[in-house]
């Protein structure tokens, strides 16, 4: 990983390289490289934040229908390094959602 890595001294969540995410239970999949952008979006509406952060602006991209994660993020100039950092961060988010988020009504709500 790169030396700005925020994840440098953090566990890298091991997901398969494959073209169907791993799935941890019926509610949760986790991201992969090839994972689809629209997709991890619309399975997981709290993700727009950490796209925002880095500054990725796909969320809103009629292209996010039809490229992967890592299409998206090389595309934008980003390293292969701050690829694994959004990647991990958003398996991170997917597996612990904010507390104040509710996967039923799919918002954010105060706890």
């Amino acid at each position: 990983m790169s030396e700005n890595s925020k994840y440098e001294n953090s566990p890298v969540i091991n997901v398969e390289e494959s073209s169907d995410a791993k799935i941890i239970d019926e509610t949760k999949k986790l991201v992969t490289k090839t994972s689809i952008i629209g997709d991890i979006i619309r399975e997981n509406p709290f993700a727009v934040e950490i796209f925002m952060d880095y500054g990725v602006h796909c969320v809103g991209c009629h292209v996010s229908d039809f490229e992967t994660l890592e299409q998206g993020i090389l595309g934008h100039g980003f390293s292969e390094g701050e690829l694994m950092d959004i990647m991990n961060e958003l398996n991170e988010m997917i597996l612990n959602p904010p507390e104040d988020y509710n996967a039923e009504t799919e918002n954010y709500e105060p706890v």
